[in-house]
């Protein structure tokens, strides 16, 4: 959980799943499903963190502002319903630590209604403003010949046309029995196409867990009396769909069925070596717009 701190559920679920894979333990399918809307939660929070930052970079303080807004309603909403603002010791082996009855339910979808209209309100004034687009478009431009032979992953390769997404592609949890529109691109590879690919995102997320919260069944939210075992010289790899883009974990046992290596790794060790590419031929001043853009975790590549 502390890998990369704003993926904290994300890292956590990678980790579970590895290790349930090597237990062959079962998580019961309401489990899955609040492992949708927690893991989609912390991606709202941080695109919404983002846009917002994007925003404020060109000196568009209206958007900066209405961006942390948001983020911290999402925030607070991950507090309440877990006890943690980052989602933290929600997971465990077997499913998760925290469940969520009736009236949390409803109370969520209420919110998530309101969330989106007013969102859509801010990023409507965003896109009347001329001066914040002449910042984003043509800005920090990552080819998609250099994004694909890095293999770079997440919202800077869905910028360039790259559709890779692991809940589609590999679905976990309980995303292949949820509703999922088709994986946000943009083409232009600038600031302003991962600004857009942030606020699809964002939309896909509400719609998820809206799905989720509809269908969640009732039942378990944890694998009750779960006394863990692991296979011997065994291996498993999990991967997760983390806001940055994909998180993946391998994970080995010994001839005693001990854990030996845990391998991370996070999205962060891959686009960082492009960003240098975004940002050549660009104006100083433009740097950290760029940067923001990526918005990269040291911790989650000095691994």
């Amino acid at each position: 959980e502390k890998i990369s701190g704003d993926s904290s559920f994300s890292h956590s679920l990678a980790f579970c799943q590895a290790l349930e894979k090597l237990s062959n333990t079962n998580v019961p399918a309401r489990a899955r499903y609040l492992r949708v809307i927690y893991a989609e939660l912390e991606r709202l929070a941080n695109h919404f963190g983002d846009i917002g930052t994007i925003m404020m970079d060109t000196g568009f303080n209206f958007g900066g502002s209405q961006g942390a807004r948001l983020r911290e309603i999402v925030m607070q909403i991950n507090e309440r319903i877990t006890g943690s603002r980052f989602l933290r010791n929600a997971n465990m082996i077997g499913g998760v630590s925290k469940g969520m009855d009736e009236i949390e339910k409803s109370e969520l979808s209420l919110e998530l209604e309101n969330i989106s209209k007013d969102f859509s309100e801010v990023i409507a004034v965003a896109e009347n403003s001329t001066s914040l687009l002449n910042r984003l478009k043509g800005t920090g431009v990552l080819s998609a010949r250099i994004a694909k032979n890095h293999g770079v992953v997440g919202v800077a390769g869905k910028a360039v046309g790259i559709s890779n997404d692991t809940r589609v592609d590999y679905p976990y949890a309980a995303y292949d029995e949820l509703l999922f529109d088709e994986v946000a691109t943009e083409h232009d590879g600038d600031v302003y196409a991962r600004f857009r690919v942030r606020i699809k995102e964002a939309f896909a997320s509400i719609k998820i867990i809206q799905d989720a919260l509809g269908k969640l069944p009732e039942g378990y939210v944890n694998t009750p009396n779960l006394e863990v075992v692991f296979k011997k010289n065994a291996l498993a790899i999990s991967m997760v769909e983390g806001w940055r883009g994909e998180i993946v974990y391998f994970v080995t046992t010994d001839a005693e069925g001990n854990i030996t290596r845990v391998a991370p790794r996070d999205p962060s060790f891959i686009n960082w070596a492009v960003l240098r590419d975004a940002g050549f031929d660009n104006v100083i001043p433009d740097f950290p717009l760029i940067n923001k853009s990526f918005n990269l975790s040291y911790s989650g590549n000095d691994l």
